[in-house]
């Protein structure tokens, strides 16, 4: 009887070790993944996006475009002009940037990405 323990016991050393050996390289290659992932896509505000215009839009006109298109301002960035928008909740800022970028008016579109003073 103890010899068949035995070699139970052996088997499941076997398998184990067979087992942790693809296993382990497995989850190195899901764990690089992952961080080149996170590195290639920093961090954003979610429900922002900056727009900037090709020139400076008459208050009417900003209103119109934030009507049209369903956006609201939070605030002007400086002497840029840049404005800080709201999207509405629960959709993709990248298809709003998307969506914005097409308007005649619009310069740029972006995320509102978090960069890390340097």
């Amino acid at each position: 009887m103890s010899c068949s323990v035995c070699k139970t016991a052996e088997m499941v050393r076997r398998h184990r070790r067979r087992w942790v050996r693809v296993f382990i390289p497995i989850l190195g290659v899901i764990w690089c993944a992952a961080g080149v992932a996170a590195a290639e896509e920093p961090g954003f505000r979610p429900g922002h996006v900056l727009v900037g215009f090709k020139a400076r839009l008459p208050e009417a006109a900003l209103a119109n475009f934030r009507r049209e298109h369903g956006v609201q301002s939070v605030k002007v960035l400086g002497p840029i002009h840049v404005h800080l928008m709201t999207i509405p909740s629960g959709q993709s800022e990248r298809n709003w940037v998307r969506r914005l970028q097409a308007d005649p008016r619009v310069e740029f579109a972006e995320l509102d990405r978090l960069v890390p003073p340097d």
